[in-house]
């Protein structure tokens, strides 16, 4: 179940559900979901869109601590991605299911997912319990994966991997319409 946010504190407009909801990006209260947020705010401005910041607590079900805690990890993304720009239409949700099902919930109505991926040097410590894999072969929109701080300067070339143009058509789309964006 969705519970919608009702601090307006956090928020800079309504919450409507039936919105297209832009930029999407997940958190978990780790640095590598506010280097998201980040990049997520940086993003959303580059593409004019708005920005949802959203917490999966499937923890804060019936729980006064856990809703509690919810809140506080999406105001410390707020407050990061209003930082990084006070004019950026920002609004905050946390829902009660597991993070692979509430992101791709969120990726029906937006234009670009974002979420964070730590992980170890190892493969096998990356691929455990991911989200960002769980999301990224299954959105109907495109996903970006940021693995830590460092955001390319903006005249970065944009590399898109084909097999086969034909059935690779979409990534291609992205790919150009993402270097156009970045002055490519």
């Amino acid at each position: 179940m969705d519970t919608p946010q009702d601090h307006d504190r956090y928020a800079d407009r309504t919450d409507d559900r039936d919105d297209l909801l832009g930029v999407v990006v997940g958190v978990d209260g780790s640095r590598i979901g506010l280097d998201a947020v980040r990049w997520a705010v940086a993003e959303a401005r580059l593409r004019g869109l708005p920005l949802r910041i959203l917490h999966a607590a499937p923890y804060a079900a019936g729980s006064t601590a856990g809703t509690r805690h919810a809140r506080d990890i999406l105001a410390r993304a707020y407050t990061v991605a209003h930082r990084a720009d006070l004019d950026l239409p920002v609004t905050t949700r946390h829902t009660e299911r597991d993070a692979v099902p509430s992101l791709l919930d969120a990726a029906q109505r937006a234009q670009l997912l974002v979420v964070g991926m730590g992980g170890g040097e190892r493969p096998q410590e990356v691929l455990i319990g991911s989200v960002a894999l769980g999301v990224s072969g299954h959105s109907p929109c495109p996903v970006v994966v940021v693995r830590g701080a460092h955001r390319p300067p903006a005249d970065a070339p944009v590399l898109v991997g084909v097999d086969d143009p034909a059935t690779d058509a979409a990534a291609l789309t992205v790919a150009f319409g993402d270097a156009h964006r970045h002055g490519g």
